[in-house]
């Protein structure tokens, strides 16, 4: 299952990069958080900054702050 995932987020990070920041900033920003987070880390930082100045300003300071938090690994 994680790599099924993998490969979708990688799919939409591709396709998010190749849209229009304004796009792009509309549908990252009604993603579930968690998602939206780990688009944003995957993408390149110029178009995911672009991305986040189009975005509602509360919205993408609260996805730039879970940017900032440490993910914690379980062991399995």
């Amino acid at each position: 299952a994680d790599g099924e995932r993998e490969v979708r987020v990688a799919g939409l990070v591709k396709m998010v990069e190749s849209m229009r920041a304004a796009q792009a900033a509309t549908m990252v920003s009604v993603l579930e958080d968690d998602l939206a987070v780990d688009v944003l880390e995957r993408m390149n930082r110029g178009k995911a900054g672009k991305m986040l100045s189009q975005m509602d300003p509360r919205k993408a300071a609260s996805l730039a702050e879970q940017l900032t938090v440490p993910v914690l690994w379980e062991d399995s």
